[in-house]
């Protein structure tokens, strides 16, 4: 049987594993993943994390430990904010950290990152970068969807193109335990 680690899961239910700062099922470990994995090495298929990675301090600490627990041919796949996207630039609240999680005030946006920097991330850690996209996100309002439909389409044909998107998803196979040294 395949094993999938989601990190970070919320109310996912993507994988096999679980691991959250704030677990809200049953069957979610309670980990701190500044702190590193509750889990031997090499012990995942793939380690899969959405929307995390820019709420931590320390976000390579998270690519290594990813890395750690995933075997060798495993992938570990990453999803975040794109630190491009239309709403961003235009929503001062984004980038001023005005929107943080009430019911957790130490939850905080550290950073936005480009496709870029993800790619930097993920081979610093030792990580052959095997894909890195964009992934469309729409609201759950019907308003704000339409217009995020229209204004994501529009940017789509202009050189701005990588504002049309929220997120960006990477992922890396791991080749070899060590860590690169560049």
């Amino acid at each position: 049987m395949k094993r999938i680690l989601n990190v970070g899961c919320g109310g996912d239910t993507y994988g096999t594993d679980f691991v959250d700062l704030y677990p809200r099922r049953k069957g979610v470990i309670q980990c701190d993943i500044e702190r590193g994995l509750p889990f031997e090495d090499g012990t995942f298929d793939e380690v899969y994390s959405h929307c995390l990675f820019e709420h931590l301090k320390n976000p390579f600490n998270m690519v290594v430990e990813m890395k750690r627990v995933a075997k060798i041919g495993g992938r570990v796949r990453l999803i975040t904010d794109n630190g491009s996207y239309w709403v961003f630039a235009l929503n001062n609240r984004a980038h001023t950290g005005g929107y943080e999680k009430e019911a957790h005030p130490d939850d905080r946006h550290y950073c936005f990152y480009t496709k870029t920097h993800l790619a930097h991330h993920f081979r610093k850690a030792g990580l052959e970068v095997e894909e890195v996209k964009f992934v469309e996100y729409f609201s759950t309002s019907w308003q704000k969807k339409a217009a995020c439909f229209i204004i994501q389409n529009l940017l789509k044909l202009t050189p701005f193109r990588n504002m049309a998107y929220a997120r960006i998803e990477i992922t890396g196979v791991k080749k070899s335990q060590a860590r690169s040294l560049d």
